[in-house]
């Protein structure tokens, strides 16, 4: 503990400082004006090879894809519609944007009860750090994993004392997204004989388990060749690792009503937070996945015909040119699989349109994409979008607010002409279609921009 504080105020006094004079010969230090942001950034070799520096702002392409964007802001860019160009002192506001068309602002509150002058700003590696005299707030990039292949973003904050409460909180501003809660699967599923993280043939990993899943809050049209929005996922906010200095961890508690109140709160357990050694690390180790399909959020293992569900209507005649789905197989099967097109005749029922090529699974968490040869010709009414195996295959899902449908009890074999869905729970599973347009519309029906199907508020997405 000693030697943390130490170390702690080495730092304070090695940062530079600037003092400004209010008057009457009182100054106030200021260590995270423009002026000596730009000096730190200057002689931070690792710091500046990442990230370009915007005012007070750091900015970083962390995908640079002109598909698939991904955009990270480390505090307030200047505002050059406001005097002196808006805000100059830094602040640990975190924005992360995809495709830049939504987006998200990470506030932490209670920073504009601390002096300017008992704040300090201090570049270590790659790591952007603020010290306050009770907190500290780290904000840093992890490397690809296998939980996070595109990699991710940590806000981590370091409590150097006890808190007067057990619940740190944010404000967040978003522009075109909506959270959904991942409860526990004993909750989810209302069974008793479940537990959080396993209820028969569903999976939800432990850092899932209360985690936050971020889709767009509209439909995104998946175009040939044009951006690649998949089912509108933007990332994964994962379930919190809190740890005191003596290494006794917990799990963190978000709340569940981020898209009501714009808040993001993380809550100690009671006891932990009485009873823990301070200093205490990952406070809020709020961790942000891109990948929009990964081996880290929940799947379920199914041989029936799933489909998703409520449809989306498209706009104009087109042609559907593949389906993509996040499928894997059982261990110890190797399942064969194909994809379909169902017009939505109401009622939970369809009717067959087209199909594609099958292939066969191994145990690979990915997403496998299936051509339709030829292509599926769609037109301006309801599709589902449906896939089927011959053997235990997992589908990756997340928990939104309509689940999709499954027609059971069918044989593997040429797919039904006609389908009964049962609404199952409210999973949401990884499953769109590639979209071009012009052709001719299907009989009975026509063309769409399928949505990339899905998990948006259960809108399927047209491609």
């Amino acid at each position: 503990m000693k030697k943390f504080f130490t170390i702690f105020s080495i730092l304070l006094l090695a940062g530079c400082t600037q003092q400004v004079d209010l008057g009457a010969g009182e100054k106030v230090v200021n260590d995270i004006s423009a002026a000596k942001v730009q000096e730190k950034y200057d002689a931070a070799t690792k710091i500046k090879a990442k990230y370009q520096l915007n005012g007070t702002a750091l900015e970083r392409v962390a995908k640079d894809d002109p598909r698939d964007t991904i955009r990270v802001t480390v505090g307030d860019k200047p505002d050059p519609t406001m005097l002196g160009a808006g805000k100059t002192d830094f602040t640990p506001n975190v924005t992360i944007s995809r495709w830049d068309e939504v987006s998200f602002t990470l506030k932490p509150k209670g920073l504009d009860t601390i002096a300017t002058k008992d704040k300090a700003l201090s570049f270590e590696g790659d790591k952007i750090k603020l010290h306050t005299p009770k907190v500290d707030y780290q904000m840093y990039e992890l490397p690809v994993s296998a939980k996070n292949p595109s990699g991710a973003f940590e806000y981590e904050i370091d409590l150097l004392e006890k808190p007067a409460t057990n619940v740190i909180a944010f404000d967040i501003d978003t522009q075109g997204l909506e959270f959904y809660y991942q409860p526990p699967l004993d909750e989810e599923m209302a069974n008793s004989t479940c537990t959080e993280t396993d209820c028969g043939d569903a999976h939800r990993p432990e850092d899932v388990v209360g985690s936050y899943a971020v889709y767009t809050a509209e439909q995104k049209t998946n175009w040939e060749g044009g951006k690649l929005y998949r089912t509108g996922k933007i990332g994964q906010y994962y379930r919190p690792r809190i740890c005191d200095s003596k290494d006794w961890c917990v799990w963190g508690k978000f709340n569940k009503d981020l898209n009501t109140t714009h808040k993001l709160s993380v809550a100690m357990p009671t006891d932990f937070w009485e009873k823990a050694v301070y200093p205490v690390r990952h406070a809020t180790g709020l961790e942000f996945g891109y990948h929009p399909g990964s081996g880290g959020t929940s799947g379920y293992s199914i041989n029936n015909i799933v489909c998703l569900h409520p449809t989306v209507t498209p706009g104009q005649n087109g042609n559907v040119t593949s389906i993509s789905a996040y499928l894997y197989a059982y261990t110890g099967y190797s399942p064969k699989t194909k994809t379909a097109v169902y017009t939505d005749d109401g009622s939970g029922t369809g009717t067959y349109v087209g199909t594609s090529e099958e292939k066969t699974l191994n145990t690979t968490q990915q997403w496998v994409t299936y051509n339709t040869s030829p292509n599926i010709a769609v037109s301006n009414i309801n599709y589902y979008l449906c896939w089927w195996s011959d053997n235990y295959t997992y589908g990756k899902f997340d928990t939104t607010d309509n689940g999709p449908g499954v027609d059971q009890n069918n044989t593997y074999g040429t797919w039904l002409s006609n389908i009964t869905l049962d609404v199952e729970n409210t999973r949401k599973y990884w499953i769109y279609a590639t979209y071009t347009a012009g052709g001719a519309a299907a009989t009975g029906a026509s063309t769409c921009k399928i949505k990339g199907v899905a998990e948006i508020k259960g809108y399927a997405t047209c491609k």
